[in-house]
């Protein structure tokens, strides 16, 4: 566990400036994830998402009413390049599968499970603990964060050293199709925060 009494703020700021955090999705979650990440420092984000803002996404998403129709990536790298011009910004507007995630998140050291679907969750986390955390890749996802239930009960839960878990484990989109920007907005910042202690390593 760090030691955190040794570290000042430039030294914590100097150690996320290291970093490289992929980042799967670029919806409610990956979007505040992306902007969490900026706002704390981190030095390079690679972000993937081929869909496009849809007005739909407006009640959650880091997006505005004029970026409707623009490709996520392209919206959010602009966003990002406001709030920090010195992150270094990766984007690619592809469609994630088993066969390109190894090489789109090559050169990150954590990556976060950002996507919608639980088929496609499933598929990105299998995925990366098969190729990447060989590797010593980490990787934080999500499940359960749908309706307006308890704030409290969102917890990141720790599934083995490369694995991270956030959410409350138990609501689902198909059964409670409602996502709110409160609870979204919390689950990504847990994905958040388990992205900087692990940079950190306070665990």
């Amino acid at each position: 566990m760090m030691n955190t009494k040794a570290w000042d703020q430039a030294g914590v700021r100097a150690r996320l400036r290291t970093a490289t955090v992929g980042i799967a999705g670029l919806g409610g979650l990956g979007s505040n994830v992306a902007v969490a990440l900026a706002r704390s420092g981190v030095g390079r984000l690679i972000l993937v998402d081929c869909d496009r803002v849809e007005e739909s996404n407006l009640n959650r998403q880091q997006y505005v009413r004029a970026d409707v129709g623009r490709l996520k990536t392209e919206a959010l790298v602009e966003y990002l390049r406001r709030i920090d011009p010195e992150t270094h910004l990766e984007a690619h507007a592809v469609r994630l599968t088993p066969d390109n995630i190894p090489q789109v998140f090559a050169a990150a050291s954590i990556v976060a499970e950002c996507l919608d679907w639980a088929e496609t969750k499933a598929m990105f986390v299998r995925t990366c603990l098969e190729t990447l955390a060989p590797r010593g890749v980490k990787v934080v996802a999500v499940s359960g964060l749908a309706g307006w239930g308890p704030a409290n009960a969102i917890t990141t839960h720790a599934v083995s050293p490369y694995f991270a878990m956030a959410g409350d484990l138990q609501t689902d989109v198909r059964t409670t199709p409602v996502l709110l920007a409160s609870r979204v907005g919390i689950a990504a910042l847990h994905e958040a925060h388990q992205i900087i202690r692990w940079i950190l390593e306070e665990q």
